[in-house]
């Protein structure tokens, strides 16, 4: 998850490690590391991880590009920094599990689909449930960890568990469905829609709301 956090800050823009990549510029090759710092992306060569010689070659070409001025070239990266997006998925989807258990307690869980859910958990391999997860609007910072008990739009009602970008659309309270309502979430919409409801305090301990 650590890995997919950091492609995800790459590509918006935010301050990152140095991630492992081949850069490609016109058919040459180049291993390496890229990052995000402070607004702008910084590629390195890592000359250990090349022949002698290809990052001296690579100078060279970007040299010539930039003498003549060129603007019909383009750059490709490689990122080798491997993940399992469905692995991913369900991490969170275990994550916003466990928060949404700690906040509102064993009642809330004992709803018919969360056995699906923990089944999806279990077997992660297998096609259980539809995955409700995913990436927030705008820049959240990772430490944003939030519940919302969606309440409007009506076809969006859900329980709603932000941690960082990830987010995950679980059941509403009372929810007598079974595993079909994950399917039923209109996922898309719920990434361009205004939601509106209940704000829980994230829990930092059980607090088992619906079961005092």
């Amino acid at each position: 998850m650590e890995r997919h956090r950091t492609f995800v800050d790459f590509l918006a823009g935010v301050d990152t490690r140095d991630i492992r990549a081949t850069f490609t510029v016109e058919g040459r090759q180049q291993r390496g590391v890229v990052r995000c710092e402070n607004g702008a992306y910084v590629l390195g060569g890592v000359l250990a991880r090349d022949r002698p010689g290809i990052a001296a070659a690579m100078i060279d070409h970007l040299d010539q590009i930039v003498a003549e001025k060129a603007t019909d070239w383009s750059l490709g990266i490689t990122f080798e920094d491997p993940w399992q997006q469905r692995r991913v998925n369900i991490g969170w989807l275990r994550a916003g599990y466990l928060a949404a258990f700690a906040a509102l307690g064993y009642r809330y869980i004992a709803q018919p689909a969360f056995s699906a859910v923990r089944q999806q958990i279990l077997r992660p391999d297998d096609d259980v449930v539809r995955l409700t997860v995913m990436l927030a609007r705008g820049d959240a910072p990772h430490t944003t960890r939030s519940i919302l008990l969606v309440e409007k739009p009506s076809e969006l009602r859900s329980v709603v568990v932000q941690m960082g970008r990830a987010v995950v659309l679980l059941p509403y309270i009372g929810c007598s469905a079974g595993a079909e309502i994950f399917t039923d979430l209109p996922l898309a919409d719920a990434g361009s829609t205004d939601l509106h409801g209940q704000l829980l305090p994230w829990p930092d301990r059980a607090a088992f709301l619906l079961d005092t």
